[in-house]
């Protein structure tokens, strides 16, 4: 007899456009703006006037990032000893439960996980005169629809 293991193991991605405001001039490459988001995601594409710098009052770039990980708002980064900080723009910010890391609702309006049952226990009787069942309310049931 063979012992099967399976493992199974899923991972959420999300595909974001991001503006990066204040990139330094120096910084404004494809290689370099690539490593930088490289820390937050997997950089997927730039729009046009980014990868020709005919804009450049910010960088635009689409990133596959992972559903559990937050989204950083203006992350630092260091070269030459020499420290920077960018500022993120995402066009679109699904709304996420930090509890549960779960997207669709926010922490505010947090769906029921469960719903309350109650159940109520309604005495019927037996109508003595032609032998029907009544309901509490007075109803007779019919199979052709309310009278």
């Amino acid at each position: 007899m063979h012992l099967w293991v399976i493992s199974l193991e899923l991972n959420f991605f999300l595909n974001l456009w991001v503006k990066i405001h204040n990139l330094p001039l120096e910084f404004w490459s494809a290689s370099v703006i690539r490593k930088i988001i490289g820390r937050l995601g997997k950089p997927l594409y730039m729009d046009k006037h980014t990868t020709t710098k005919s804009r450049i009052g910010y960088a635009r770039i689409c990133i596959e990032m992972e559903i559990g990980v937050g989204l950083v708002d203006s992350p630092t980064f260091t070269v030459r000893n020499e420290k920077y900080e960018i500022q993120l723009e995402y066009e679109w910010k699904p709304s996420r439960c930090t509890r549960y890391s779960i997207f669709g609702h926010t922490d505010n309006k947090r769906p029921s996980l469960a719903k309350k049952m109650t159940s109520l226990w309604v005495p019927k009787k037996l109508n003595t005169n032609n032998n029907q069942m009544v309901y509490h309310n007075g109803i007779i049931p019919s199979c052709n629809g309310p009278k």
